[in-house]
């Protein structure tokens, strides 16, 4: 059986790259369109100074070379390119959104305990951590951190036999 389109929503990434476009260029028809929406952080011009500051407490508790404050909007492909240069997919076409989400102290130390790499600290280790970034929030005039999310869409269609 044969698909009209294989949709993946920040999911992709923990594809197998030998099999990423592979096995989607395996189940869609001819023409059929692969669809990959990924998210990421960023911080662009006007962006929130607290993904920088909060550095410091990142660095205090869990120090590390991947805690390092997002980057801009340009340096994030849209995934067009990866999924052309599979040789699969034409027509390939990428789209890109920036979208601000506000958060209370509260609310955002609820994303943050989402995360993955978040979860997997001691105890111990996340309370202080959710603590100073409690803190650093609520000392804010505005109580809030905004954070700004980079939505990608690239497009491609399945390619002939």
């Amino acid at each position: 059986m044969r698909f009209d389109a294989v949709v993946a929503f920040s999911a992709f990434h923990w594809i197998d790259p030998d099999l990423r476009y592979a096995r989607p260029a395996e189940l869609l028809r001819e023409g059929g369109a692969l669809a990959v929406v990924a998210t990421k952080h960023v911080l662009g011009d006007g962006g929130d100074t607290f993904f920088v500051d909060v550095q410091e407490d990142y660095d205090a508790i869990v120090p590390s070379d991947d805690n390092r404050p997002p980057g801009p909007p340009a340096a994030v492909p849209d995934g067009s390119e990866e999924i052309e240069a599979s040789g699969l997919f034409g027509e390939v076409h990428g789209r890109r959104y920036l979208w601000d989400v506000t958060y209370t102290a509260d609310d955002y130390i609820a994303v943050l305990d989402t995360y993955s790499g978040h979860r997997a600290l001691a105890p111990e280790r996340r309370r202080r951590l959710y603590a100073r970034i409690r803190r650093r929030i609520g000392a804010r005039p505005e109580g809030t951190v905004r954070k700004t999310h980079l939505f990608t869409l690239a497009v491609g269609r399945r390619l002939g036999p």
